[in-house]
């Protein structure tokens, strides 16, 4: 729970950003190439700096390893992904 309330905390500041992971890592995962190439496309566009591109990258890898983790225990990625807009709309609202 603590690392997806930093993975928000990181990501709040940039919606552009935020939006484009998550296409990034639901392409990524889903495996439709096409589709990851067009949100990087459009994550490599985003205004920051190289340096906070390359933390971003480095959550995307681990959100496909968790996707596989996931996978493996025939749990649920949605899960995950449920938990972090639970925290982001609670954040949002205080």
């Amino acid at each position: 729970m603590h690392e997806i309330q930093q993975l928000h905390l990181f990501l709040k500041p940039n919606l552009l950003v935020k939006k484009s992971l998550i296409n990034l890592v639901s392409s990524f995962r889903s495996n439709k190439f096409k589709s990851y190439l067009n949100n990087w496309k459009v994550f490599r566009k985003a205004q920051i700096s190289q340096f906070e591109k390359y933390k971003i990258i480095h959550i995307m890898i681990f959100c496909r390893f968790l996707s596989l983790f996931f996978r493996l225990f025939n749990t649920s990625f949605d899960f995950f992904v449920n938990q972090f807009y639970e925290i982001s709309s609670n954040s949002n609202s205080q």
